[in-house]
C-alpha cells in the first residue's frame, strides 16, 4: 500500500511539476501572447464592421379551437395543441412561403430577385417558434422597414391561405380554416449584433494561435540547444 501511495504521490508532483514548467514558459512569453490576441481582436472588430447589418422584427399568431358544446375541457386543449402543431409546419410548406413570396413582389419588394429566389429567401431567414397557442413569426433583413413589412405580409398571407376554398366553396384546410388568426403586427424592427459574439470567438482564436507560437518557439529552441550539445559533444 505504501508503494502505491508513493508511486501516486510521486506521478502528482509530476504532474504538478509540468503544470508550473508550461506556467512558467506562457508568462515569460506573455508579451507575444498579448500581442496575438490584440491582432486577433483587432481583425475580428474589423471582420464585424464590415458585415452586413440586419434588423429583426416578429409578429404573433394565434391558434383557436372551441369544442362543439362551446366548453374548454382536458381533450378540447390537446386538440388545440396537436392544431398548433399542425399550424407550425403549414406555415413552413412551400403553399403558404410561395403564395407570401408572390404578394412580396406584387407589393414591389425584392425587385432584383424572381418569387423562386424570393421563397427561398424567406425560407432561410423565417424562423417560427410556438409557446403554447401562440406562433411567432421572426424574420431579419437588411432593410428595417422591409423586414417589418415581410412580417406583416406573411402573417396576413398565411391567415388567407388558412381559409382557403376550393371551386365547391368547401375549405382545403377544414383543421385550420378560422382558427389560424393573426395576434399582433410587427411595427418596428431592431438592429440584429453579434459584435459580443465575435469579439469573444477571435480572443480565443488569439489565445489558441499564441499558445501554439510560443510552444513552437521553445520547442525550435530546445532543438537547437540539442543540437549545440551534440556538437560539443
Amino acid at each position: 500500500m505504501s508503494n502505491e501511495t508513493n508511486f501516486l504521490a510521486h506521478n502528482q508532483a509530476d504532474v504538478e511539476i509540468d503544470l508550473m514548467s508550461i506556467l512558467r514558459v506562457l508568462w515569460k512569453n506573455a508579451l507575444i501572447i498579448v500581442l496575438v490576441v490584440i491582432l486577433a481582436l483587432g481583425a475580428g472588430y474589423t471582420y464585424d464592421v464590415f458585415q452586413e447589418v440586419y434588423y429583426r422584427t416578429s409578429g404573433t399568431m394565434m391558434v383557436s379551437f372551441e369544442a362543439s358544446n362551446g366548453t374548454i375541457s382536458s381533450s378540447t386543449y390537446v386538440l388545440s395543441s396537436y392544431i398548433s402543431d399542425t399550424c407550425v409546419v403549414f406555415l413552413k410548406e412551400d403553399v403558404v412561403v410561395d403564395t407570401v413570396a408572390a404578394a412580396l413582389k406584387n407589393k414591389g419588394f425584392y425587385e432584383d430577385l424572381t418569387t423562386r429566389q424570393v421563397a427561398k429567401l424567406l425560407k432561410s431567414r423565417i424562423s417560427i417558434s410556438e409557446d403554447s397557442l401562440i406562433l411567432k413569426i421572426s424574420f431579419s433583413d437588411t432593410d428595417p422597414k422591409r423586414a417589418v413589412d415581410v412580417v406583416n405580409t406573411f402573417i396576413d398571407t398565411a391567415e388567407s391561405v388558412a381559409k382557403s376554398k376550393n371551386e365547391e366553396g368547401a375549405s382545403l384546410y377544414k383543421l385550420l380554416d378560422g382558427n389560424l388568426n393573426h395576434l399582433s403586427y410587427s411595427k418596428s424592427s431592431v438592429k440584429v449584433s453579434n459584435s459580443t459574439k465575435t469579439m469573444a470567438i477571435s480572443a480565443a482564436i488569439g489565445l489558441v494561435v499564441a499558445c501554439g507560437i510560443v510552444f513552437l518557439k521553445v520547442y525550435f529552441s530546445n532543438s537547437l540547444k540539442n543540437v549545440d550539445i551534440e556538437k560539443v559533444l
